[in-house]
């Protein structure tokens, strides 16, 4: 008999702590502290004798042929991913002795960081079922009871003397130097921004993500937007569709060894997914990134539609910074002008992914465009809001949710509604939008053949084609007349000429005379993103 016992740890709240500060250092040093705390400490306190190593050059658990029933180790790590790891140690002595260990370094090492550790002891590895029987428990019992019975610790904010952190309103231990002056801070913030984990976070992009000759920015203002043209970023995040019933569906075994491997196997492919979804993306950029100043050795993208909308590339930062990737759960920042186009990109990438259960892999993407300084907490806040608002419209059209959806707004005020009361107001309750847009789906989908992404783009290339081009405020008046419905609109166009024809499926011989089909108006999206949307076209280099 080989009794284990099975460990989960679940680092909780991750995006909160990721984006509760309106300055890009801060969240990038917290991203860098999530990845340490997910990978870096835990394999610190793991016995010497295990199974794996973490690979921080390749961002990887590099496993050995070993198990714990079979070379007499005394941690076998199951999986890591997502902030969650799962181990089986020789005996639950060390398992609680590293969870101590671990959690008072996330204590000193990551304040304002919340991790929950569950167990479950004597997990009979000679027995049918074991690991399935145990992994339900601890899944559906145990940690439910670490989250819901576990004791928060509060901050004291109210002492004889007290002063706030900058950033996140609590009580500040430090002072630092900010711009010409000095700013106090709190103790998670000062850990945030510390040198130390700054520059692991961007050595942990050059590694994985160079682009020779660029580096990542530290700052938003870095990201390449400019005065007079565009002040604005994109927060983007996308999140895959149905993985964690995928995840149940392939790894549920009675044979403990082989439901071990497909566990292994799958969150070793989710957590490629994002690396490699990361990686399209900077080979995208890579490839439309042109000299366009020879004497100012200065660079920039130039719209496919027209090489005249170009974003300028600021001291050789790239216009895009990661926060969170390695998995279905990938979020970045980048100049407002490029959230859409490299949200696709991302989309597409993972349509390509191949997952050990041989089912195609779909996702959805939420893309806030605000304005530069705009509650960048909010700003994430939204995209998260506007994925799950495509993920609900993916499981409408179809129970296993097989779609690809990509959903965005773009605002400059600092209103706080959620996505559903700004539909009601400024979209005529969605009438007006044709968002979310399918960027791919299974061939027995049925969806809209004009509510896509080429829907889109083929109108933003005919909005930039004469005699559009040359005509700007009637594409503005051509906005406030599309809210009044088709008949206003076949007058306007009846006076100005048809609107861009949908290359992909005209919904009707008319579309583009009325605008509208039925109740959904077909052009206010393309009107809308116009000003804020490039879609860098490729050039070949020498």
């Amino acid at each position: 008999m080989t009794s284990t016992t099975l460990t989960l740890i679940d680092v909780r709240h991750v995006q909160a702590y990721l984006f509760n500060a309106n300055e890009l250092k801060q969240n990038l040093g917290a991203s860098a502290i999530v990845e340490q705390a997910t990978h870096d400490w835990i394999f610190e306190f793991l016995p010497a004798r295990r199974n794996a190593e973490w690979n921080k050059q390749e961002f990887q658990v590099d496993f050995e042929d070993k198990s714990i029933d079979g070379n007499q180790l005394d941690a076998e790590i199951i999986f890591m991913g997502g902030g969650n790891a799962a181990i089986l140690f020789s005996s639950d002595q060390e398992a609680r002795s590293f969870s101590r260990r671990y959690t008072e370094t996330l204590m000193v090492r990551a304040p304002g960081l919340e991790a929950a550790v569950a167990h479950v002891d004597d997990v009979d590895l000679s027995r049918t079922g074991a690991i399935r029987e145990a992994w339900q428990r601890i899944q559906q019992v145990e940690m439910p009871r670490q989250k819901e019975g576990r004791l928060v610790s509060q901050p004291i904010l109210g002492l004889s003397v007290t002063a706030e952190c900058a950033y996140t309103g609590l009580p500040a231990v430090a002072e630092i130097a900010k711009g010409q002056g000095r700013i106090l801070v709190s103790a998670e913030s000062y850990k945030k921004q510390s040198s130390e984990i700054v520059n692991a976070a961007k050595d942990r992009l050059g590694g994985l993500l160079n682009i020779e000759g660029f580096e990542y920015p530290t700052d938003f203002e870095e990201l390449g937007s400019e005065r007079g043209s565009s002040s604005f970023l994109a927060a983007v995040h996308v999140d895959g569709n149905g993985m964690g019933k995928r995840i149940q569906n392939y790894t549920e075994h009675d044979d403990n060894r082989e439901m071990i491997r497909r566990m292994r196997l799958f969150s070793e492919k989710v957590n490629q997914i994002g690396l490699n979804a990361m990686k399209a993306v900077r080979d995208y950029l890579a490839t439309g990134i042109h000299l366009a100043d020879d004497k100012k050795r200065s660079y920039a993208l130039a719209d496919r539609f027209d090489e005249q909308e170009i974003i300028r590339l600021k001291d050789n930062f790239l216009p895009i910074r990661p926060l969170v990737f390695g998995g279905d759960d990938i979020t970045f920042v980048c100049e407002g002008r490029l959230g859409l186009s490299l949200a696709v990109k991302i989309l597409e990438a993972f349509s390509n992914a191949q997952l050990p259960d041989g089912i195609k892999t779909y996702a959805c993407a939420g893309v806030a465009i605000v304005h530069s300084h705009y509650p960048f907490a909010r700003a994430y806040a939204l995209a998260e809001e506007l994925c799950q608002s495509a993920k609900q419209q993916a499981r409408l059209w179809d129970e296993q949710s097989r779609l690809s959806l990509i959903n965005w707004h773009i605002t400059s005020s600092g209103l706080t509604l959620d996505w559903n009361e700004i539909k009601e107001r400024e979209y005529q309750d969605g009438k007006l939008l044709l968002r979310p847009l399918v960027i791919n789906k299974a061939d027995d989908v049925s969806a809209p053949a004009w509510q896509t992404w080429e829907t889109l783009t083929d109108q933003i290339s005919g909005f930039r084609q004469k005699p559009w081009s040359t005509q700007r405020n009637k594409q503005k008046d051509l906005r406030e007349v599309l809210r009044k419905g088709s008949d206003a609109t076949r007058k306007f166009t009846g006076l100005h000429g048809d609107l861009p024809k949908i290359s992909t499926a005209q919904p009707k011989p008319d579309a583009n005379k009325t605008g509208w089909i039925d109740q959904q108006c077909l052009y206010f999206d393309a009107l809308e993103a116009m000003d804020l949307f490039v879609y860098p076209m490729e050039v070949k280099h020498d």
